[in-house]
């Protein structure tokens, strides 16, 4: 170790000192305690791990690291491990004490004490000597490299790896200033589609509709004891509509049996009987189907380490293993900022897959939607210590779907969308400057933010929840107004305004 190499060595050492010193000044527990989770993977990753391994989670790592902890710090980093997880993944398991916290807080710190301790110990043991002999460039080299301490191989055991062989290291420019805006992963998302959407999205708060809870008309249902429970109730609904007809028709028989409007009471009968019925069993039918999808189903068990797209099935995603979960918030990456939240999540093994849906049953899949997804798994790494080597998005109201390989290139796609789509929020809200119009209308033809309403009140465009002064146009008979429109004070290309011209 040469003289640059020893200084630089003793400047990590004592940032490390300071982030520890920092983090227990810290007043909100959970946030301490999500810190110094940060802060063990980072030293771990950085200085006792081959490039190649970095792609481990927080658990992983700490298993790789056992015998150097010991037992007994080995056992308080599983306890630690634990308590944070319940914090990162809001599981329905009761939230940990502030007792509970602290102690796992400890115990991370005194981890990366330790692993401090050794730096220190090996930097002293390679402090560069003034008679050494001159080391020729190469052997200089793998000296050099060797500072990188590895685990042995051959007294602890190799966790099976999923994640595919990328470098995973995040961009340190990423990080968030204090001044910074929060961003989510529907922004970039929609800043990825168009710079101006990306910022009604930021500034109005708004929630992914894609995101809310499933529903029968609107989203596949994705646990087959739930599609067997209203399978049976559809079925015996189907049955009760002939009974319910019969028992009416009784009914109204013993009541107006003579009567004028008997023969006009019938019919009326008559067509509510066939209105419910038609719905009870198209009900029936679309239910039914699913349960046939489930039950027809064969194992899909997509290749981890495939830096490609691959079909999927859902069911058959579940047939090889995989284990579904939801979130009930959202994941948040404090040091950059940035929230989002997977409609599901698959586990298997170390690997914690996202999970989205387009509304398009045939595609495509749109860069938008990768950033998206890249940026779930993003989350999933940094919050829950977990391997995401892919995301799946599913097509439309169906069961069929693509992964994304969480590869350099798709990471590289988000990192530039949150760069870009931070740096355009700033510049809005100072003043700076504003998106531009897209250069074509197709963004635009489509696009919910420039779906034209009547103007209303009580419905008008919110700006970090200040209404706007809305911008009308008309097609001759009614007033209209839409989001984009009001905030960026033009009238988008869209389909159903292309005929408005506006009012003056």
């Amino acid at each position: 170790m040469n003289d640059g190499e020893h200084d630089d060595w003793q400047e990590s050492i004592a940032d490390y000192y300071s982030e520890i010193d920092y983090i227990r000044e810290m007043l909100d527990p959970k946030k301490r305690l999500l810190e110094s989770a940060v802060l063990v993977e980072k030293i771990i990753k950085t200085y006792f791990l081959r490039s190649d391994r970095e792609k481990h989670g927080l658990g992983t790592l700490l298993r790789m690291r056992r015998q150097f902890l010991g037992r007994q710090l080995f056992d308080n980093a599983d306890f630690a491990v634990e308590m944070r997880n319940r914090v990162s993944h809001h599981t329905r398991r009761r939230n940990p004490t502030d007792e509970e916290l602290e102690k796992a807080t400890r115990v991370f710190l005194e981890v990366v004490r330790k692993h401090v301790e050794e730096m220190e110990s090996r930097s002293a043991s390679t402090r560069p000597s003034t008679n050494a002999p001159q080391i020729p460039e190469p052997e200089r080299k793998s000296k050099s490299s060797s500072l990188r301490f590895e685990t042995n191989s051959s007294n602890e055991s190799e966790p099976k790896t999923y994640a595919t062989e990328i470098e995973r290291e995040s961009r340190p420019l990423l990080e968030a200033a204090d001044d910074d805006p929060e961003v989510t992963a529907s922004t970039i998302a929609e800043y990825t589609f168009c710079p101006r959407a990306g910022i009604l999205t930021h500034e109005g708060g708004f929630s992914d509709p894609e995101e809310e809870l499933p529903s029968s008309a609107l989203l596949p249902w994705y646990k087959r004891e739930a599609i067997e429970e209203a399978y049976i109730h559809a079925l015996y609904t189907l049955f009760a509509m002939p009974v319910g007809l019969v028992v009416t028709f009784v009914i109204v028989t013993l009541m107006m049996r003579g009567h004028a409007l008997y023969f006009a009471a019938v019919l009326l009968l008559v067509a509510i009987w066939l209105f419910f019925a038609v719905k009870a069993f198209w009900n029936w039918r679309d239910i039914g189907h699913r349960r046939l999808a489930a039950l027809l189903a064969t194992e899909c068990n997509p290749v981890s380490g495939k830096n490609a797209f691959q079909p999927v099935d859902w069911w058959g995603l579940l047939l090889a293993g995989y284990e579904v979960r939801r979130l009930e918030d959202p994941l948040k990456d404090e040091r950059w900022k940035l929230s989002g939240k997977p409609r599901r999540i698959l586990d298997k093994g170390t690997m914690s897959i996202p999970v989205h849906r387009i509304r398009k049953p045939d595609g495509p899949i749109l860069p938008q939607h990768i950033v998206r997804v890249m940026a779930h798994c993003h989350l999933i790494e940094r919050t829950e210590g977990a391997d995401s080597p892919f995301a799946i998005i599913l097509f439309g109201n169906t069961y069929q779907g693509m992964t994304v390989p969480n590869t350099a290139e798709n990471r590289e796609r988000f990192y530039t969308a949150l760069e870009r789509a931070r740096a355009a929020i700033i510049a809005s809200d100072n003043g700076e400057r504003q998106p531009p119009e897209p250069i074509t209308g197709n963004a635009c033809s489509a696009c919910h933010f420039g779906h034209p309403r009547s103007v209303a009140l009580e419905d008008k465009t919110m700006r970090y929840g200040e209404p706007l002064d809305p911008v009308l146009f008309h097609n001759g008979k009614k007033v209209f107004h839409c989001d984009c429109g009001d905030r960026f004070h033009w009238k988008p290309k869209h389909e159903r305004t292309r005929k408005m011209r506006k009012l003056e």
